[in-house]
């Protein structure tokens, strides 16, 4: 094949300006193969085209080829609307957590003593009552007002 044709069942045909030599190549032999099998197909039943019903014939197969792949390629796109839907929904709904999660660890990190995980989890231990010796709290104020029972067991 010279670079500027391709040969089709025994027809050389010279390639447009801008077409990809490369790409007709690939056309021109599945061409080929359409019609050898279109010929084998026509010779099991006993008939024989000339050029020109050859030509139509492998016409007509690849005008049915192309509808049956825009059809398949116009179902996967339905199908694919409502996926890309539904990730543009997703990706909308992360970035609200994204934002969420921000705001959050800048609360957390605005509280007095917040210096990263080790104060978070003192901050923890100090919202529920406990202080650094393990004592409660409650054990504290209840000493205060003289009831010892409402403290529970204290830790010394």
């Amino acid at each position: 094949m010279a670079n500027d044709s391709v040969t089709i069942a025994g027809r050389d045909l010279r390639l447009a300006p801008g077409d990809s030599a490369e790409r007709m190549e690939r056309v021109a032999e599945y061409a080929r193969r359409v019609l050898a099998d279109l010929d084998a197909r026509n010779a099991a039943r006993g008939c024989e085209h000339d050029a020109q019903g050859r030509a139509l014939e492998l016409a007509l197969r690849l005008a049915d080829e192309l509808f049956m792949a825009q059809d398949e390629n116009s179902r996967l796109r339905r199908e694919l609307l409502p996926l890309r839907r539904r990730c543009y929904e997703l990706e909308q709904a992360n970035d609200a957590q994204n934002r969420e999660l921000v705001r959050l660890r800048e609360r957390v990190e605005a509280q007095p003593g917040a210096n990263g995980a080790a104060s978070t989890a003192g901050d923890a231990s100090q919202s529920a009552g406990v202080d650094a010796a393990g004592g409660a709290y409650a054990q504290a104020d209840a000493e205060t007002d003289g009831d010892a029972s409402a403290a529970g067991t204290a830790h010394t």
